[in-house]
């Protein structure tokens, strides 16, 4: 169909329970799908909500000395950042965490 009096096509009006997104579409609160690009909802104008990626800084903890070479490490690595150690992030205790195997 073509556009309503709201300008939208007709398949992407609110409250249409026939329309499925494509791509990689986000759907605002108010309902309506929109574009990937889009940073605000073109039915509403609401923001593009913040996507979930990733632990929480508070889930990641602070920065890290490896104990095997020194070298300081920001609190997002798990393995030490110098060529060649690879040492793996400690836990809290202090032990390092086993490099995954790959």
């Amino acid at each position: 169909g073509g556009k309503g009096a709201d300008g939208l096509p007709a398949d992407q009006r609110v409250g249409n329970e026939g329309y499925s997104p494509t791509g990689n579409q986000w759907e605002c609160h108010c309902g309506f799908y929109n574009k990937p690009q889009r940073n605000r909802c073109w039915s509403c104008a609401a923001f593009k909500p913040r996507k979930e990626e990733g632990p929480s800084i508070k889930d990641i903890g602070e920065d890290w000395d490896c104990p095997a070479c020194g070298s300081h490490n920001f609190a997002m690595r798990t393995v030490c950042k110098k060529a060649g150690c690879e040492t793996a992030k400690p836990t809290g205790s202090g032990e390092a965490v086993p490099a995954a195997e790959e």
